[in-house]
C-alpha cells in the first residue's frame, strides 16, 4: 500500500532520528534503484564500483542525466548493509556519502533520497505511529505531491 508523501531535509533532523527513520525504510524495503554518473568514483558516484559488482543487478544508462547509469536490484541482507555504511556518516552529523537512490516496498516507492539529503518518505498511518512510539517528531515534514 502507498502511503502519503512527506517531504524533509535529513541534515535539519536528529542525526539519531535519522538513523532511526533510515533503518526503518532500510528493513522495510524489497527493492533498490541508485543512480550514479559515470567515470572514476568521486564525490557523486561514491560506491559505484561496489553496486556495480553486486550479483543480480540491473544496470541501465539513466536519461534522469547525461552519461549516467541506473543500478537496480533486490535489497538482500548484503545490499542493506551497504546503504546503511555509505548512510552511517549521516547518523554522526556528517555528510553522508549516496547521492540519489530509492527503496521501493513490493513496486511501491517507500524512500527518496536526492542530492544526499532531500528525503521523501511515503508513510501509512502504521509507519507514522511506529516512528512517534520511538520518539521521532515529523511534525516539521511537509506533505508533499511528489
Amino acid at each position: 500500500m502507498l502511503g502519503k508523501p512527506f517531504f524533509f531535509y535529513a541534515a535539519n533532523i536528529n542525526p539519531l532520528d535519522w538513523k532511526e527513520i533510515f533503518l526503518f525504510f532500510t528493513d522495510k524495503s524489497n527493492n533498490f534503484v541508485i543512480h550514479f554518473p559515470e567515470g572514476e568514483e568521486g564525490f557523486l558516484n561514491k560506491g559505484i564500483s561496489v553496486f556495480k559488482q553486486l550479483l543480480d543487478v540491473n544496470i541501465k544508462p539513466w536519461e534522469g542525466m547525461k552519461d549516467s547509469i541506473e543500478i537496480s536490484g533486490k535489497l538482500t541482507r548484503e545490499t542493506k548493509d551497504l546503504f546503511v555504511g555509505y548512510q552511517t556518516p549521516a547518523f554522526n552529523g556528517e555528510h553522508p556519502e549516496l547521492w540519489d537512490f530509492q527503496y521501493y516496498l513490493d513496486g511501491n516507492i517507500a524512500l527518496y533520497i536526492g542530492d544526499f539529503c532531500d528525503c521523501v518518505v511515503y508513510v501509512t498511518e502504521e509507519d507514522m505511529l511506529y516512528l512517534e512510539e520511538r520518539g521521532i517528531d515529523w511534525s516539521d515534514w511537509q506533505e508533499t505531491g511528489f
